[in-house]
């Protein structure tokens, strides 16, 4: 009995040590296979019936929450999957592959069009690990240059309109008062 008990916790300790990285591999097996299949200018809801089940196993600190604007009148929707997993400890943004929607329509995929993963794994072997690199459909510049062109033009009209409060009426053409 004593040797069963014995047994029962040594097994529930690896078990528990193991699943989490199982899970992930199998998503990243799982998603290799279906990433292949989505292309280009794709509906949202194809592309995300196609890939959403390949993470369903994940736990909650294992997956990415999606990430949403309005810019220019266009709805952008970012979908992360996890398509790599690194023996750090860590769950990283270079960990996962982002999927970028304006529209509803897959536009581009991949980092290289938002600027690079802002977190990176730490074991220094995996410095160079290959970035999966769509371009963009959104013309000449890329989605971060036109987020960071989106959000200075605010602070210019936010301190504008700060200036207008010292009692004269803001004229946004000049930056001055009218």
């Amino acid at each position: 009995m004593r040797n069963e008990v014995i047994a029962l916790i040594a097994g529930s300790i690896l078990v528990t040590g193991c699943v989490p990285g199982v899970l992930v591999k199998d998503a990243v097996n799982k998603y290799d296979a279906a990433a292949d299949q989505v292309r280009l200018g794709e509906q949202e809801n194809k592309v995300l019936a196609l890939l959403e089940p390949t993470q369903s196993h994940l736990l909650p600190d294992q997956k990415k929450r999606p990430e949403k604007l309005l810019l220019n009148g266009k709805r952008i929707d970012i979908y992360f999957f996890r398509s790599a997993w690194y023996p750090d400890g860590l769950t990283t943004d270079d960990e996962f592959t982002p999927y970028i929607f304006v529209n509803a329509r897959l536009a581009a995929v991949g980092w290289s069009v938002l600027g690079g993963p802002p977190t990176h794994a730490q074991s220094p072997s995996y410095v160079d690990a290959p970035t999966f690199v769509l371009p963009s459909l959104m013309g000449q510049t890329g989605i971060r240059q036109q987020v960071q062109q989106e959000v200075e033009q605010q602070f210019i009209q936010r301190q504008i309109l700060n200036h207008g409060a010292g009692g004269c009426t803001p004229n946004f053409s000049t930056g001055g008062c009218l």
